[in-house]
């Protein structure tokens, strides 16, 4: 294609880094709800459309008509939220959403309206230049509210009938002739109908088309803002039309490769749909275990989904309820031993799930089974296949992340397939076994229509469930790509299953290839390293500590979670303002007697501009429990002990160390406050201590004990490797001349990590006078530290064992990383845990007399290398 899209012309006029340097306007910022954070991504899009809106080009249109093309589950709903709040502040106060479905109606009008939701995207209350804004929901824009946000939600189908017929209430032609509108489209590839058709003979269709440049063109400053993850480029007429309108496109692959979706993993059977299903529901029991585990709230998802009929979901949906009601332990561990033969041949998901149930319930299954006849029981299951059924249960599906939400098994045929938001979806079961892709005359093979939709809809489960152990990590990115070992990587799969039939898995590729969802070749590399010293591996033992519960009893005070000691909250003032509109004579009479009033008036309005500290001592304790009560999802007293081990009530609260050593400023006096205001300043104060308590809790810490284990226990003799071959840091490091202390036939690693290589080389005459034994090994993410202030879970890149020649045999074993410039001050918490090691470890009690000691040292990093062997010289030689 010779013709460039709108975003590369803006790149070409403008410059890519000037266009990344604008900055997002407080009106977006501050007024999005704080809980969603603003992604790389949609601040590229926001950093687009300001650029586009503000400045001037020869080749923008004359009026706003833009297209938005962002892959499922990126945020265009939140992207939608932040242009409203823009143009909001740019003039525009009346908004048109519209969409093709229904049920994508109510789960917008929950997430802009209902401030309950757990998915609403403003922030809880709205402000512009001091002002307090409120968002309407208006059937037309007669209804609407001056100086407010006014949203008018509709479908294209209804929108065609009410501007076609005379309704009372209805929205009308003359709604957008008096008013500038900006219209919000979303699935927009819905009303391209007549462009992408030559011959069309549906009528409907064309005029869906034709009605939405009617109402764009109805007032010169309307503006027409397009949504869709889905856009047929291929269409010559498609591509002639969008060439000067797409403004921001972010695929799919690109959503995946950036790690904001879960990974797809398909599993095909070779049994019957009961053997299918009880898989499907042992996985989803091992991920609630693994994150029940790792203190993260997780309540796993399943669907089950039929292939075309209603009568066929309601007969899986019976089938399902009899399966678990039958369930014995006899059906477990028939499962069970399956997976352990399969095992011998190849690893797969289901060896760690049954290792682990096994490990946990010692092969007495009957609590297990109790607890998935009660997770899956009746009142946990739904049924969304007539469309009554799925407009009532609308708001619930789009809760179903939210702690009282309960359903964990969903039974469809295809109603969810478009507009679908959930996070918590990690299994899909294919309850049918049929096929409808061929091959073409070119040798290809294409995917049928129902596996494309198949692949859409795997698409839209693929979205990413927020979590993280600790906040170093990105919360809504995958972290465990490249750590295959690590029990969380679960949590960032979506499963696929289905009965065994290699052209339907092979024609499942092909359509999620084309989805993005997979790529067309595989870019992982594979590299095996081996342990070549047998004695080493079969007699030497490795110390470790173990990751603990945290009970916080060294937490006491607020201090201690890094809140600080003054707050500002401000009040409204309840004032209400009246004006007279006087006749110009009457205004001439009372010009003089005013000017004495306004000056004292602009007296008044400097005072009441300024903050007042406000002593919570002064304020009565039963204004502090009436906070508590109404704050109850963190502010009860069992709850509240889980960050504070020494907490004996919550009237400890009321003391200097916590909530009196707190001044807040605000807008009035004390001494004028109502108990309701006081009320007020003490739940916002409540809310903002228990995010930041939160946002800095840790549940575990690292063990000041170190636990010995045989090498052989906790390295593997052969270990696979996978790293991407793409990633040029990430090569073969030569150990030849080291190959008499270094434990492995080969080792990859970063360029940092060989010029450690050559560093300990260069020692190894100093170390051969001292030490009898020298050992190198490289730590394959196999052994983890944890750090003992928090519990992070720590993977030194090398152990050095070393054995003194003279006196008492002492033998030492050194964790060394190698750092790189661009993480030395991120992981810096990780330098200190290492240099703490020494002074602060005990050695679970040992039957040899051999006299251990246990060391960490300060990253290798070439550029500082020489506090590196000033430390390494001082510890060891």
């Amino acid at each position: 294609m010779s013709e460039k899209f709108l975003y590369q012309k803006l790149i070409e006029e403008f410059g890519k880094q000037p266009i990344s340097k604008i900055e997002i306007p407080n009106s977006i910022v501050q007024n999005i709800n704080p809980k969603f954070e603003i992604r790389p991504y949609q601040k590229a899009a926001f950093q687009n459309f300001l650029c586009y809106f503000e400045e001037d080009f020869y080749f923008k249109a004359d009026k706003i008509y833009l297209l938005f093309n962002m892959a499922t589950g990126s945020g265009k709903t939140l992207m939608m939220a932040g242009l409203i709040l823009f143009l909001y502040e740019k003039g525009y106060s009346n908004f048109l959403f519209f969409v093709d479905s229904t049920n994508i109606i109510e789960k917008t009008k929950d997430n802009f309206l209902n401030k309950n939701s757990s998915k609403y995207l403003f922030n809880e209350r709205i402000f512009f230049n001091g002002k307090e804004i409120f968002i309407n929901e208006v059937k037309n824009f007669g209804e609407s509210k001056q100086d407010e946000i006014n949203i008018c939600f509709t479908t294209i189908q209804k929108l065609h009938v009410d501007l076609n017929s005379v309704k009372e209430n209805s929205i009308t032609l003359e709604d957008f002739e008096e008013n500038k509108i900006v219209l919000l489209s979303d699935e927009a590839h819905h009303i391209n109908a007549e462009t992408s058709r030559n011959n069309s003979s549906s009528q409907s269709f064309i005029s869906w088309e034709e009605i939405v440049k009617k109402i764009f063109n109805c007032h010169a400053e309307n503006i027409l803002l397009e949504f869709t993850a889905t856009i047929d480029l291929k269409n010559e007429k498609i591509q002639k039309k969008y060439l000067n309108k797409i403004l921001f496109q972010y695929d799919l692959i690109h959503f995946r490769k950036d790690k904001y979706s879960k990974e797809i993993k398909t599993v095909a059977i070779d049994s019957d749909f009961e053997e299918v299903i009880l898989r499907a529901i042992l996985l989803s029991q091992y991920r609630l275990k693994i994150a029940e585990k790792n203190n993260i709230f997780l309540k796993p998802v399943l669907l089950f989904k039929a292939q075309k009929t209603i009568e066929q979901s309601k007969k899986n949906e019976e089938n399902f309820k009899k399966i678990i009601e039958d369930l014995n332990e006899e059906q477990i561990q028939k499962i069970l031993n399956s997976s352990q033969k399969q095992k011998k041949k190849k690893e797969n998901i289901f060896n760690k799930t049954f290792d682990f149930f096994q490990e946990t319930y010692h092969k007495n299954y009957q609590n297990f089974i109790l607890e998935i006849q009660n997770d899956f029981g009746d009142e946990k299951i739904i049924n969304v296949n007539d469309e009554d059924s799925k407009n009532k249960n609308q708001l619930l599906l789009n809760s179903l992340e939210d702690k009282n939400n309960l359903i964990r098994a969903i039974f469809a045929v295809n109603k969810l397939n478009e507009g679908w938001d959930v996070l918590n979806l990690f299994d899909i079961v294919r309850l049918y076994d049929s096929r409808d892709g061929n091959w073409q005359t070119n040798g290809k093979y294409k995917a049928g229509k129902t596996t494309l939709s198949e692949a859409q809809l795997i698409g839209r489960g693929a979205r990413y469930y927020p979590f993280h152990k600790n906040r170093e990590e990105n919360f809504y990115q995958r972290k465990y790509d490249k750590d295959s070992n690590n029990e969380l990587k679960i949590l960032e799969e979506l499963h696929y299953h289905s009965k065994y039939n290699s052209h339907y898995l092979e024609e499942l590729e092909r359509a999620l290839i084309e989805q993005g969802l997979k790529d067309e070749k595989n870019s992982v590399e594979k590299k095996q390293v081996k342990i070549i010293d047998e004695n080493f591996y079969h007699n030497k033992i490795v110390f470790k500590n173990k990751q603990i519960p945290n009970e916080n009893k060294n937490k006491n005070s607020f201090h201690d979670y890094g809140i600080e000691d003054s707050y500002s909250f401000s009040l409204t003032s309840g004032e209400v303002e009246e004006k007279n509109f006087l006749s110009k004579q009457e205004q001439k009479n009372n010009f003089e007697g005013n000017q004495e009033n306004n000056q004292q008036q602009n007296e008044k309005s400097k005072i009441s501009n300024q903050n007042f500290r406000i002593d919570l001592k002064k304020i009565d304790s039963i204004i502090f429990y009436k906070a508590f009560n109404q704050n109850s999802d963190f502010w009860t007293f069992a709850n509240c002990k889980k960050y504070f081990g020494n907490l004996e009530s919550m009237e400890d609260f009321l003391a200097y160390n916590f909530l009196y050593k707190i001044s807040i400023e605000t807008n009035k006096e004390q001494e004028e406050l109502s108990r309701q205001e006081q009320l007020q300043l003490v739940n916002n104060l409540l809310k903002t201590l228990a995010k930041i308590i939160v946002k800095n809790v840790s549940f575990q810490k690292g063990s000041k004990i170190f636990y010995q284990y045989p090498v052989k226990k906790i390295f593997k003799k052969v270990k696979e490797l996978k790293f991407d071959k793409d990633n040029s840091q990430f090569t073969e490091i030569s150990t030849r001349e080291i190959k008499d202390f270094f434990v492995h036939d080969r080792l990859y690693g970063t360029s940092e990590e060989k010029n450690f290589i050559i560093f300990f080389q260069n020692y190894l005459e100093e170390l051969n006078k001292k030490y009898s034994q020298i050992k190198l090994l490289r730590n394959n993410r196999e052994l983890k530290l944890y750090r003992f202030e928090d519990g992070e879970a720590f993977e030194p890149d090398f152990i050095l064992f070393l054995t003194e020649k003279n006196g008492k045999e002492i033998s030492y074993q050194v964790f060394i990383e190698p750092k790189g410039n661009h993480l030395l001050e991120k992981d810096k918490k990780k330098e200190e845990f290492l240099k703490q090691i020494k002074g602060k470890f005990l050695l679970e009690k040992l039957i040899t007399d051999k006299n251990y000691q246990l060391l960490g040292l300060k990253f290798y990093n070439k550029s500082k290398q020489s506090e590196f062997e000033k430390d390494f010289e001082e510890e060891l030689l």
